[in-house]
C-alpha cells in the first residue's frame, strides 16, 4: 500500500511523490498513486474504492461542471473512445487529501490507481487526450495549444 507508479499508464504532472514508508500511507491523488478510500455517505455504505473495477473513471470535484459533462459526452461517444468504457462520479464534497479542488478531476484506471489530475476547471478536449496517452503506456507527446510551436 503506498506504491506510487512515476511511469507507464500514467500522465506525469510533475508534482513530488509522497515519500514511500511501509509503516504509514500518504493518500495522495497524485497520477501513479491509489486513489485515496472515502466513505461518500454518512451511513457509510457507499465507498469511493467501489467505484473502480472494469471502467475508467473521471472523478470530478462538487462543481466541476465543465469536466462533469466532458465525461458524460465521451462515455455516451463509446466508439470515439475506442470502446474504453468510462464512467463519470462527482465527489459530494471535497475530501480529505484530495488537490483537485472544487472543479477539478482526476482520470482513475480499472485498478484503482490514478491516471490524471486536473486541479482546475476544464473540457472534454483534455480529458480525451489524457484518456489516449494513457491508453498508449503515456508515451504520447502532449499536443501543443492551436498556435503553440511544439
Amino acid at each position: 500500500m503506498g506504491y506510487v507508479y512515476t511511469d507507464g499508464a500514467i500522465v506525469d504532472d510533475g508534482s513530488p511523490v509522497p515519500p514511500y514508508d511501509s509503516r504509514r500511507y500518504w493518500p495522495t491523488d497524485r497520477p501513479g498513486a491509489r486513489f485515496p478510500h472515502f466513505w461518500m455517505d454518512v451511513e457509510k455504505t457507499e465507498s469511493s474504492i467501489d467505484w473502480f473495477d472494469t471502467s475508467f473513471v473521471l472523478v470530478c470535484g462538487p462543481e466541476a461542471e465543465g469536466w462533469h459533462r466532458a465525461g458524460e459526452d465521451l462515455a455516451a461517444a463509446g466508439p470515439a473512445t475506442g470502446g474504453v468504457p468510462l464512467r463519470v462520479r462527482r465527489l459530494p464534497h471535497l475530501l480529505g487529501p484530495l488537490t483537485i479542488g472544487r472543479e477539478g478531476a482526476v482520470l482513475v484506471r480499472p485498478d484503482g490507481h490514478v491516471a490524471w489530475r486536473a486541479r482546475e476547471a476544464g473540457d472534454g478536449t483534455r480529458v480525451a487526450e489524457a484518456l489516449a496517452r494513457v491508453l498508449a503506456g503515456g508515451t504520447l507527446a502532449r499536443t501543443p495549444p492551436a498556435g503553440v510551436a511544439a
